[in-house]
């Protein structure tokens, strides 16, 4: 069981397992368009749904999820896991902070000062 921090935007997530030894270890999505054979955007909730679960499936094994990002992105995943039936993983969220476009660094560090701020621990 772990600490994880999600980074999300409406195009990438970058996840952080937080490791007690001072690590961490490192996944990044991008959302793929469905259809590339067309330059329109596609957007909706077919499209998040997909981005989402792919994020939803690296984190069989958090016990804590902090969720940060710019926008809205952070906002509609955490909504995502309540009205998509992830109440289990939507129960795992310790936080869901506002952070712009930070680097790996910068999101590790925000994570360990969470946890270190509301008591939690990395295991």
């Amino acid at each position: 069981m772990s600490f994880v921090v999600v980074w999300i935007d409406s195009e990438h997530a970058r996840l952080f397992e937080l490791r007690a030894e001072g690590h961490a270890d490192k996944h990044q999505i991008t959302r793929h368009e469905p259809d590339h054979h067309t330059h329109a955007r596609h957007e909706g909730p077919a499209h998040d749904e997909h981005f989402f679960h792919q994020v939803i499936a690296k984190l069989d094994n958090a016990s804590k999820v902090l969720v940060v990002g710019p926008g809205l992105a952070r906002t509609h995943f955490q909504t995502h896991l309540t009205n998509h039936h992830h109440t289990a993983l939507a129960k795992k969220i310790v936080g869901n902070e506002p952070l712009d476009h930070p680097t790996d660094n910068q999101i590790e560090a925000f994570g360990r000062k969470f946890a270190v701020d509301h008591k939690l621990e990395i295991a």
